[in-house]
Parts: C-alpha cells; structure tokens; sequence
C-alpha cells in the first residue's frame, strides 16, 4: 500500500518546509501542489485576487491525478508527500477520491497562528502569494473536525525541526 500524506493549511504554515523535510527524511517522492496552479490562477494570486472554488477544482484534480499516477508506479509500503492548501472539506473530499485500493490518502493539518502566518508571508520572497492574500484564505478555511478521516494535526508554531521529528515519530508508528 502506497501512503500519500498531503501536507495542507493556509498560506505561510511552512506546508513546503515539512514536506521536503519529511519526503528527504524518507526518501520519498515529493509534489509541490503550487506548480501546478494553472497560469491564470498565478495571475489572480498574484495581483491579489482570491481564487474561487471553481477556479481550484482543476488544481485539486490535477494534484490528485499527479499523486495517483506516481503512486501507481511505486512499489508497496512507499510513501508520497504532497503540498495542498486544502481549506476546505471539499477541497479534501476531491482529494481523497483516488479510486485505487492501493492508496491510502492521510492529511497533516499544519495549525499555526494569524500572526505567525502573516510573519512568515511578509518575510517569504519569490512566491505569487503575498501576505495581503492571507485573510482570503482564513476566511474560507475549514478546519478538519476531530472526527475527519485520516487527519493528523500539529502546531506549526514550533521549530521545523521539533514538527518533521514528530512527525517522523508518527508516520514510523503509522506504517510499522
């Protein structure tokens, strides 16, 4: 069974920074759910317009599809790390529906506080996402209830590296 663990919450939870951290730490295949926004959602996020549920239905199928083909072509008992933002129940829904009974789709919830996430938005350079775009996103967020599938929360308030050896703890407990 290939385990795919999308890594999701708003802009500026460190979604890339535990991803790679966790896939390097695995030595597993990672998709930075980011490039593959199509052109004209870059060009909305990036003059500050917030995107719309249909303008990320696409994306989200398009990172599934991602995800699932490269989990087809990997043996048993791999795992796959995955960025999404994910805000909403909806957004996850699309996600979890790979159709494959060799896939296990699993969320971890990165939790970390307006003012950190703002922080971290202002100091970030290169990305289309400016921290002008943040209150969109809290806006729209859905946080997973305790009883959502598959879903792991954990402060990313804290040091990256206190959040990837947690979670390393937790994943080597999950696939044992």
């Amino acid at each position: 069974m290939v385990k795919v663990f999308i890594v999701f919450g708003p802009a500026g939870c460190g979604k890339t920074s535990v991803a790679t951290s966790l896939a390097q730490a695995f030595n597993a295949p990672f998709i930075e759910g980011d490039t593959l926004h199509s052109k004209e959602n870059i060009e909305k996020m990036r003059n500050g317009i917030p995107l719309t549920d249909n303008d990320r239905w696409q994306w989200l199928r398009s990172i599934r599809d991602n995800f699932v083909k490269l989990a087809q072509n990997l043996n048993a008992d791999k795992l796959v790390f995955v960025t999404c933002s994910a805000l909403k129940l909806s957004y996850r829904t699309v996600l979890r529906e790979v159709g494959e009974k060799n896939i296990t789709v699993a969320f971890i919830c990165l939790r970390a506080s307006r003012n950190n996430l703002s922080q971290r938005l202002t100091n970030r350079k290169g990305h289309y996402m400016s921290a002008s775009m943040l209150d969109s996103q809290l806006e729209i967020f859905e946080e997973p209830k305790e009883d959502e599938p598959n879903v792991w929360f954990v402060d990313a308030n804290q040091k990256l590296e206190d959040i990837i050896s947690q979670l390393k703890n937790r994943i080597n407990s999950s696939i044992l």
